[in-house]
């Protein structure tokens, strides 16, 4: 039940774009809040998807929400968010992990 709340904030996020909009930065930072809370709360699935080389490239979508959560580009980070989430599984345990770490940091 929990996933499919975290998948409707996902698509939320779809509508926001890659360039910086300060109008609706504060909606953004509210999205990012109200997804870190429902996506705690969702138990990881119990094995990673490592089959490819490029498993790891994650690490880049991660490095571009950090960095515009650093500038506090919200909508940009819901972006970028959702890009890792059509890439790659979100509930992934190393995945699911490393984006909760970040948005403690920087949303909290």
């Amino acid at each position: 039940m929990k996933r499919n709340v975290v998948e409707v904030l996902i698509r939320k996020m779809s509508g926001f774009s890659w360039q910086d909009d300060k109008n609706d930065n504060k909606l953004a930072l509210n999205l990012l809040k109200r997804f870190l809370w429902e996506f705690k709360s969702v138990k990881p699935d119990k094995y990673a998807n490592k089959s490819s080389c490029i498993y790891m490239f994650y690490l880049v979508r991660l490095f571009l929400i950090r960095n515009a959560l650093i500038k506090q580009e919200y909508g940009v980070a819901c972006h970028e968010l959702c890009s890792l989430s059509h890439y790659y599984s979100l509930y992934q345990i190393g995945i699911q992990a490393n984006v909760v770490k970040l948005l403690e940091e920087y949303c909290v």
